[in-house]
């Protein structure tokens, strides 16, 4: 798994960074997101739980994938800005837990 980076933008406001990965998979499936976060924070040497994975673009037949990512500086900011509703099953209805 090749990585180049496309773009790398800091968001002083937000304290984060916006990074967009061009990653190269000859003759393979689109890799996994737990995968590529690893690879993500070797390459940047950075902790994997500052990586927030925003999304993953591949194409059918093409052997690259775009990747966008966010880079905090700390945890408690990426909780506060990034958390996700978890969706929790209760007899059958979905319920948002956050």
């Amino acid at each position: 798994m090749n990585l180049k980076i496309i773009y790398d933008k800091e968001n002083k406001l937000l304290l984060r960074r916006r990074v967009a990965f061009e990653v190269a998979h000859e003759k393979s499936s689109t890799p996994k997101k737990e995968d590529l976060k690893k690879e993500i924070a070797k390459f940047l040497k950075t902790e994997e739980n500052l990586i927030v994975m925003k999304h993953v673009y591949s194409k059918f037949g093409v052997d690259k994938s775009k990747v966008i990512i966010h880079v905090y500086e700390d945890e408690k900011l990426l909780k506060k800005l990034d958390s996700k509703k978890e969706k929790v099953k209760k007899d059958g209805k979905e319920e948002s837990k956050k």
